[in-house]
């Protein structure tokens, strides 16, 4: 078992050398293969071992050069930031075996493995820090890595997507760094948890408030939350699926857990307003992801606006901000970056089994029959997401509705249970797309037309390719796996949930021990 510093700064070391041994090994495409593999297995083992140590000792820390709190750099890990660390690396591995088939040599050879190492642990960075302008350091790593990761292939709609997502993320990292600086001018400091002891005493919530606004939108729009949403649906069904599924597993995700993070610690204590502005974007973005999954024909951009929507649960927590709705949020957070993944995974699949690059589910149809094992994959993570049992998107969405219910909160209620129906719909409807109807060559008058122009073919997806078990389904089958266990074990799952939702409401442990006080 390693130390305990070791155990909070290993999740980002890792994938930092994993980074650095697969450029050493660059035009070695086989090579990087199996250092990038390696790395985020042992990142999953050492997620696990971190989230195993916080969970029985509390909140581990870590002072760099170690400087007395709160100057310095520091890392602080609690039963929430270690859980998505975990989650994260799970989700990362998953990806990469499925680049090993589903990506085409030439995407391979110009740096994803590195780039994707990168990703993580950026990722992985914004979830330990401690230090609000590192936390705006690990956006950048992140994002850079991104940006890269997007436009691999350069293909005309990745290059467009690619545009409209680092120009609107541009400017929300410029308006992140603006509310930084200007937090700092105010409270003094940047570290997270004496930021927490002092916000109390600053006497100017006009101008608290502004701040906190300036954050909410930076967040807002990392996070796709209504009506900051739109670039989402453009850029992540563009890239080979293996990057789509990191990208709807993680981005969005460090997005609200920043919200979750900041807001928690330092802004909703300071004003009443922050509970019905999130509420009223929470609703507004369920039904506007919704409405847009019903009303898209691609398989990729039906689970953008899924995963849109869905980030509306996970603000509806934060809006409640009780022990209940904060923990629904947590457990449906670590629930949908599962899914979404397996979800992309499996869209990748279907367009490598059927030859549509492009995703249209028009020109789909009778995998059913062809591909019986992949079909039954599907049933698992589009389950969790319409919210039905035993699945864990089915007690996440339970636990929210509970506590607007016990708030007498019901119009968000009515707009989660609204957006469950929708989301029931939109998975039936692709279903019956992918998988039940006849294939389109065996339909009358051939496959149907649509006013929307065909998407450009990408060269890894060859007509009715070979999907081989091990690093095509098996990853599929390790995430679908995930979320039927973490639905089937709901108590302690959301017990820890509970615990990471308390620790956010109430931290004095973790201020205590970031600022290294005795207990």
């Amino acid at each position: 078992m390693m130390p305990v510093p070791m155990i909070i700064i290993a999740p980002i070391l890792i994938p930092f050398f994993t980074a650095l041994a697969c450029l050493a090994a660059w035009g070695r495409r086989r090579v990087q293969r199996r250092i990038c593999i390696l790395g985020a297995g042992v990142l999953c083992l050492a997620g696990g071992q971190l989230f195993i140590t916080v969970w029985r000792q509390g909140v581990v820390t870590l002072r760099l050069g170690n400087w007395p709190a709160p100057y310095g750099i520091i890392l602080a890990a609690d039963t929430l930031g270690a859980s998505l660390a975990a989650v994260a690396a799970v989700i990362g591995l998953a990806a990469i075996v499925s680049a090993t088939y589903g990506m085409d040599r030439r995407r391979e050879t110009e740096g994803f493995y590195a780039i994707a190492q990168v990703m993580l642990m950026g990722a992985c960075g914004a979830f330990l820090t401690g230090d609000i302008f590192n936390l705006y350091v690990w956006f950048e790593v992140l994002l850079i890595a991104s940006f890269v990761l997007l436009s691999l292939g350069g293909g005309k709609a990745q290059l467009e997507g690619t545009v409209k997502y680092v120009a609107l993320n541009m400017v929300a990292s410029a308006i992140f760094l603006a509310a930084v600086g200007l937090f700092y001018g105010v409270v003094g400091t940047l570290n997270l948890a004496d930021a927490a002891v002092k916000v109390a005493e600053v006497n100017a919530p006009a101008l608290m408030g502004a701040i906190g606004l300036m954050f909410l939108l930076a967040f807002g729009i990392k996070a796709a939350i209504f009506p900051l949403y739109f670039w989402l649906p453009a850029a992540y069904p563009t890239p080979s699926f293996p990057v789509s599924a990191l990208f709807g597993g993680l981005l969005t995700k460090v997005g609200l857990y920043a919200m979750i993070r900041t807001h928690g610690l330092l802004f909703i204590p300071h004003a009443d307003f922050w509970g019905p502005l999130l509420l009223t974007l929470a609703g507004l973005t369920m039904i506007a992801g919704m409405m847009g999954a019903l009303s898209q024909r691609g398989f990729g951009r039906i689970i953008s606006f899924n995963l849109v929507g869905h980030m509306g649960y996970m603000l509806m927590g934060l809006g409640l901000f009780s022990p209940m709705g904060l923990a629904g949020a947590i457990y449906y957070m670590a629930a949908d970056m599962i899914d979404i993944a397996t979800l992309f995974l499996i869209g990748g699949a279907v367009a490598l089994a059927t030859g549509n690059a492009g995703g249209d589910t028009r020109r789909m149809g009778g995998l059913w029959e062809r591909r019986p094992f992949l079909a039954a994959l599907f049933i698992a993570p589009a389950m969790s997401l319409s919210g039905l049992p035993p699945m864990a998107g089915f007690w996440g969405k339970l636990g929210l509705l509970r506590a607007a219910l016990a708030d007498r909160h019901y119009w968000i209620a009515t707009a989660a249970l609204a957006a469950a129906f929708l989301t029931l719909l939109s998975m039936a409807r692709l279903w019956e797309a992918v998988f039940w109807k006849p294939p389109p060559s065996e339909r009358h008058g051939g496959p149907e037309r649509g006013p929307e122009r065909r998407p450009e073919q990408r060269p890894e997806q060859r007509p009715d390719q070979n999907i081989p078990f091990v690093r095509g389904y098996a990853p599929i089958l390790v995430l679908a796996g995930l979320s039927l266990l973490l639905g089937l074990l709901a108590e302690p799952a959301f017990q820890v949930a509970r615990s990471a939702a308390e620790n956010i409401i109430d931290p004095a442990a973790y201020i205590r021990a970031a600022l290294g006080e005795a207990p």
